[in-house]
């Protein structure tokens, strides 16, 4: 059995649209109706895939003990996710998308960026060259067996329901569902006082050439941006000494061949 994970660096990173291309375009065997966490263990005899953004934080022990777990992250452009919205609630921003879950996330993709069943890819390359980035899985876990092409993935079967919210709706694939925080440059600049500035990691990911993008597009944050530690920040904290410890033992159980949950 082989386990195939997709994970983000931030939720609303693409991870729904990733998912069903590769449950509808690759040959698995067995697949999750919508998210299943990292800590869950089911028997599969050939191919299983699963997806929770939020688990690439516990991935560390899973890749070192259990070595028929492969993982994917997506990447997208922070500022697109802390504006985007969500089908269950259209009228909302999203509001588990932080500039601080983006810095963390990026870090510990780079901390796993070698990782032989680790694999990366940027959500505006999906939608951009959906076809090459099928290509690029295939040739990093060969073996994935193509059934179609991730371009075709909206005609080639059924979407679940809670898929079909996480997308907004099946459609082929949006090849212009990037930039969009140009014209929400209030929310943006909100999350940035909250979170702090991330010119580093834009330059570093290619979105931007300079340091120097917030000044072009009036975006100016006062001395103390960053500070403000939320409380979801805080219940963030909280909450990760529970679900390493799951992570861990599940890790553990899968390297003995042994199913939970």
């Amino acid at each position: 059995m082989r386990r195939i994970h997709i994970v983000g660096v931030n939720p609303r990173t693409g991870t729904t649209l990733l998912a069903e291309c590769m449950r509808l375009c690759f040959r698995i065997d067995r697949s999750a109706a919508h998210e299943e966490r990292l800590y869950r263990l089911r028997r599969c005899a050939g191919i299983s895939l699963t997806k929770a953004p939020q688990d690439l934080r516990y991935l560390a022990p899973r890749l070192w003990l259990d070595p028929r777990f492969h993982a994917i992250c997506m990447v997208r452009d922070p500022r697109d996710t802390v504006i985007s919205k969500h089908g269950s609630m259209p009228d909302d921003y999203w509001v588990h998308t932080s500039i601080g879950r983006f810095k963390e996330g990026w870090n510990l993709v780079q901390r796993h960026a070698n990782h032989p069943r680790f694999l990366w890819i940027k959500y505006e390359d999906l939608i951009a060259r959906p076809d090459e980035v099928q290509d690029r899985i295939a040739a990093r876990f060969p073996f994935l067996s193509k059934t179609g092409r991730f371009s075709d993935f909206h005609s080639r079967g059924d979407v679940s329901v809670g898929s079909q919210l996480a997308l907004n709706g099946v459609r082929p694939i949006d090849r212009d569902n990037h930039g969009k925080w140009t014209a929400h440059k209030e929310r943006l600049r909100e999350k940035l006082e909250e979170g702090g500035r991330i010119d580093d990691e834009l330059i570093q990911l290619g979105y931007e050439a300079d340091r120097d993008w917030m000044a072009r597009h009036g975006i100016h944050l006062t001395a103390a941006a960053g500070t403000n530690d939320t409380e979801r920040a805080r219940r963030h904290r909280r909450d990760r000494f529970r679900s390493n410890r799951s992570a861990i033992t599940a890790a553990l159980c899968a390297r003995l061949g042994l199913d939970i949950g």
